[in-house]
């Protein structure tokens, strides 16, 4: 068994992670001797498909423990769990029949749920607290709820004069770029914003701000950049004075660079870099060609620094413009977000509405300080033991909410000197949750053996054996991973693609991998291109004698789905697809309705 009562497993596709994760949660029920023990544990994974998965797995795993042929022909789990908690195949049988039992008949205590469905738990719990209706309902659909919102605040346009105003420059700006008058479509975009719960947590404190102090922010930041302008353009003259009055010629220095630079910002231009090559070497290097010599090259040797100090002072303005112009060219965006968030919020007291995007943030601010007991005695329930399945999607709310419960089960002891557990098993490089807050980062510091329960140390491991995949398909993920992750700048993110694609293989000898790149001269021969080629790769593999049942195409865009669908429709290849059964995909349906 682990040494610590903090466990983590990295876990790459195929390495078998739910194996892993069920074997642990077995071994804590059976090593109990009280048969309801596993009310005493919480798993929990993302979704619903997840739960259902794992809860067969732990179900049908202990009702087989449970058949007495399991002593004749033991399974590898159940050599597993007995390698493991040093529990003879008698006793294990034992206290499987037990443990099967009591979860049938309590299976609403059996909790192994998705992360949302214990928020909406503790949201439950903390209601009144929270100051939302008792009786409130879920709002799984977001986008309709934030679409409802864009809507209204359109809709006020004519009617509030200030916010008027703040549309009207909204959609100037987008004329300006060339983009299209109707500005509904950016304002959806620019909502999504309210689904990332990290992105909330700024939003949520510009909400006792109003217009007006947004169009005030507007006008302080456009003084400010004046202000910039007219500081950089006068550097920007003095220095080039400094040349001039030397005697000095544009072409004296390298390429011109330096004084071309100064003309720029003189004439407005502040596009410029700042981050040359020949800005690093000034004050060390020459700042003039070879063939610039006697008083010239002393004049400009001597002027070096005072050159120095003129660019460091035009670079540290050009920082701070570029800073203003940023918030400038964001202000309108921002205070229509604003405005956006408030109808939002003025919705969700209407129709009594929680949006599931919202559910982290306010468990956060209600249990936040609060100990643990507190907690247990609103919710009810008491974990010792927790289960945490793809961590790299977890939150950081989510585990700040998780965080008060675990460390109190990881710091008490019963009377035989046991604390709870933690485990967690996930893989960073299949985070695919950061559009709703997922924070791989998390688990890459946990893998790190950094954690926020002082425990001197972590049980970590690597599941090394891809079990799921052949082995050319293997070797050619290793490899290919290995390779890519060079072009990766943070080197946290390199180390991990390095190392953490080093997957053994199993007994299974085969696969193939091909890569081929087509070019086209735009997306509509593209659009021809490609599902062709598909339609010969899929015919090619009939003939190999391959079923259409072992064959998948998966597409970057919905649209490339479509049409790769049509053009194996058209040459008589069935397919499933949920753009396929779509009535406005079939032709003959188009046919009737003209």
């Amino acid at each position: 068994m682990e040494t610590s009562p903090f466990s983590i497993y990295n876990a790459s596709a195929g390495s078998g992670k739910t194996f892993t994760l069920v074997k642990a949660y077995i071994n804590k029920l059976l090593l109990s001797n009280k048969a309801d023990y596993f009310k005493t544990i919480l798993a929990v994974t993302f979704t619903n498909k997840a739960v259902g998965e794992m809860k067969e797995r732990i179900l049908k795993n202990l009702q087989e423990f449970a058949n007495e042929k399991i002593l004749d022909t033991p399974s590898d789990m159940f050599r597993a769990v007995e390698s493991e908690t040093n529990l003879d195949a008698k006793e294990i049988h034992k206290r499987a029949q037990r443990a099967v039992n009591y979860i049938l008949h309590n299976y609403g205590s059996f909790d192994v749920e998705t992360i949302d469905r214990f928020n909406h738990r503790l949201i439950r719990t903390f209601a009144k607290d929270l100051k939302i209706a008792s009786n409130f309902e879920v709002e799984l659909d977001v986008d309709s709820l934030l679409t409802e919102a864009v809507d209204r605040v359109i809709n006020l346009a004519g009617k509030d004069e200030k916010l008027t105003k703040v549309i009207l420059d909204f959609t100037f700006e987008k004329a300006e770029d060339d983009k299209s008058w109707d500005i509904t479509f950016d304002l959806n975009e620019i909502s999504k914003l309210l689904k990332n719960e990290n992105d909330l947590i700024p939003i949520d404190r510009l909400k006792t701000k109003t217009i007006t102090d947004f169009l005030n922010l507007k006008k302080t930041v456009y003084g400010a950049l004046e202000n910039a302008s007219k500081a950089l353009v006068e550097l920007a003259e003095n220095c080039i004075d400094v040349i001039l009055k030397n005697g000095l010629e544009f072409s004296d220095f390298n390429s011109s660079y330096f004084p071309k630079y100064l003309e720029k910002i003189a004439n407005k231009d502040f596009s410029v870099n700042t981050d040359l090559k020949w800005q690093a070497s000034i004050g060390t290097e020459p700042m003039y060609p070879k063939r610039v010599t006697g008083i010239t090259a002393s004049t400009i040797d001597s002027l070096t620094q005072t050159f120095s100090i003129y660019f460091q002072q035009s670079k540290t303005l050009l920082i701070k413009y570029s800073f203003l112009k940023t918030i400038q060219n964001n202000i309108n965006s921002l205070s229509l977000l604003n405005a956006i968030y408030k109808e939002f919020k003025k919705l969700q007291q209407e129709k009594n509405l929680v949006p599931i995007s919202e559910f982290n943030a306010r468990i956060f601010k209600e249990i936040k300080g609060q100990p643990a007991p507190f907690i247990y005695e609103r919710l009810g329930d008491k974990y010792k033991h927790f289960f945490i399945d793809e961590f790299q999607d977890t939150s950081q709310m989510q585990w700040l909410n998780l965080v008060p419960l675990i460390g109190n089960a990881l710091s008490q002891e019963n009377l035989s000197g046991e604390t709870g557990s933690l485990l967690i098993v996930g893989d960073a490089k299949q985070s695919i949750y950061r559009w709703r807050g997922g924070y791989p980062e998390q688990f890459i510091a946990f893998s790190n053996e950094k954690n926020p329960f002082f425990l001197e140390n972590i049980n970590s491991q690597t599941l090394k054996t891809n079990f799921r995949s052949y082995d050319q398909i293997i070797t050619f993920n290793n490899a290919f991973f290995q390779f890519t992750s060079t072009a990766l700048h943070s080197e946290t993110h390199l180390q991990l693609y390095k190392d953490g694609n080093k997957q053994e293989a199993n007994t299974k000898k085969g696969g193939y991998v091909s890569i081929s790149f087509i070019e086209a001269e735009n997306k509509t021969e593209a659009f021809q291109i490609y599902p062709e080629k598909v339609l010969e790769i899929v015919v090619s593999q009939i003939n190999k004698g391959f079923k259409l049942k072992d064959i998948c195409i998966l597409t970057r865009k919905k649209s490339q789905g479509v049409a790769i669908a049509t053009k194996l429709s058209e040459n008589n290849i069935p397919i499933l697809s949920s753009e396929a059964l779509l009535l406005s995909n079939s032709s003959h349906i188009q046919f009737i309705i003209g």
